[in-house]
């Protein structure tokens, strides 16, 4: 149930490597999440890529040298793998394995080197602030969708209990 915005400069990853991040940070992300990765919560772990034109990335007041890359993980809040000062440690874990899948995905080998550039925000979305099927979805819509698993995706859209 990750929502995940990915803005980079365009041309920073060859089609092919922005196509496996994407599907890479779908499963990081799931996993993190502490949810399962099936087919109900993939219909819903959205990924929106943002490519910006050259000369509108900027660091310091003028375009970077070096691509930069933002992601944005929106989230339910009260996720069982993110939620709570028990699990900054998952949260830390989350953040430093997208760093090092974006960075991969442009073919960058010394990692350490450039983390500066890959910064990562969790956003949890309140309970009660999440609207999708036309309505407010609450955390346990969200546990029922992935415990139905491949039987809801299945039916080629996704219901949730009114």
């Amino acid at each position: 149930m990750p929502m995940i915005d990915l803005t980079l400069p365009a041309g920073a990853l060859q089609r092919s490597a922005l196509t496996t991040l994407v599907e890479d940070l779908t499963t990081t992300v799931l996993h993190w999440e502490g949810v399962a990765d099936n087919s109900a919560t993939r219909a819903v772990a959205w990924a929106f890529v943002h490519e910006l034109p050259h000369g509108t990335v900027n660091v310091g007041g003028t375009p970077a040298e070096l691509p930069i890359y933002r992601v944005f993980l929106t989230m339910p809040q009260g996720l069982p793998g993110i939620t709570g000062p028990l699990n900054e440690q998952r949260r830390n874990a989350l953040v430093r394995e997208v760093t090092e899948l974006v960075l991969a995905a442009e073919g960058v080998t010394d990692i350490e080197a450039h983390v500066h550039r890959v910064w990562c925000m969790l956003r949890e979305q309140a309970e009660g602030f999440w609207g999708a099927n036309g309505r407010i979805l609450r955390m346990t819509d969200w546990d029922a969708l992935a415990q139905a698993g491949e039987t809801a995706a299945g039916r080629g859209h996704l219901t949730f209990a009114e």
